[in-house]
């Protein structure tokens, strides 16, 4: 059995990693895929933000230790009704945690560690609550779809109670991008996020997704959008961006700043030296094939 579900209660307060380190060992060298489910409510962007880094960090770093590419699919649900079907995982959860009793029929195993607590409060001031708003917009390239991406998306998803608009850059405005010939086409990139969307969104939730020809994509021409997730990379977009929508007669967009992901943990708000990109992905891709 290849698949795995790793169920965990507590992200915001308990530390996962020595959980990890248990059972991460335990994943078929054939696997490709990981969803891990948050079984207790995140309330607002700020604490999903803290999880998702906290969690894609760490799993991904055991993954590479473990001599798993960048290739390998992590999947992380929150406040989440499972769109797929369990009876072909095996599930793992700490075995003094509570398990929804929905999952109590399926293949699951307790393993014996007990999280350590964390101290570190979060910042939600500047946060926003579950579904409180009605359009969300995101945007990038989503070039090899990475844990970064995916973080996005998750946010989007998760601000949203109904709409969910994507933007994916044109290979247009890609001509420049470094290591370019391993850019995946338009099409490749398109169908990756959708099928992370499908796995993701809620029932009630839908997604339209849009071609990037311009600095504003979608969020230029289509007034009913509410708001914005971005990275704290490109957070000045986001002043253009609502610059551009007044001067059109439309509404500003509330912003939603996401911390990014590096290769050796968060990067902090000043550099970006270790973010894990779509760039170093394809440096890595071209280096496994000797075109470098």
């Amino acid at each position: 059995m290849s698949k795995m579900l790793f169920v965990i209660a507590q992200p915001l307060t308990q530390d996962y990693n020595e959980f990890f380190d248990l059972v991460i060992p335990r994943l078929a060298p054939s696997a490709s895929c990981l969803d891990v489910l948050v079984s207790s409510i995140i309330e607002d962007t700020a604490q999903l933000n803290f999880v998702l880094l906290t969690l894609y960090t760490q799993i991904r770093h055991k993954l590479i230790l473990a001599n798993f590419t960048y290739s390998f699919e992590i999947d992380i649900h929150v406040n989440a009704q499972l769109n797929f079907q369990l009876c072909d995982y095996q599930i793992f959860y700490p075995w003094k945690e509570n398990v929804p009793s929905a999952l109590r029929r399926c293949n699951m195993t307790g393993v014996q560690t007990l999280p350590s607590h964390i101290t570190k409060t979060v910042d939600n001031s500047a946060s926003m609550g579950y579904h409180t708003s009605a359009v969300v917009a995101v945007g990038g390239t989503f070039d090899h779809l990475h844990d970064g991406h995916k973080i996005l998306l998750l946010m989007a998803a998760f601000a949203s109670k109904q709409t969910v608009i994507i933007g994916v850059t044109g290979l247009e405005l890609l001509q420049n991008k470094k290591y370019a010939s391993a850019l995946q086409s338009l099409d490749m990139r398109m169908n990756k996020t959708c099928t992370f969307l499908r796995k993701i969104l809620q029932p009630g939730q839908q997604f339209r997704i849009y071609q990037i020809n311009d600095v504003c994509g979608p969020t230029g021409y289509i007034p009913w959008i509410d708001s914005l997730v971005i990275s704290e990379e490109t957070a000045q977009g986001a002043a253009y961006v609502n610059e551009t929508r007044i001067q059109r007669g439309f509404s500003p967009l509330q912003v939603v700043c996401v911390k990014v992901i590096g290769l050796n943990g968060p990067s902090n708000c000043n550099s970006w030296d270790g973010k894990l990109s779509s760039t170093e992905l394809r440096r890595l891709e071209l280096e496994l094939l000797k075109l470098l």
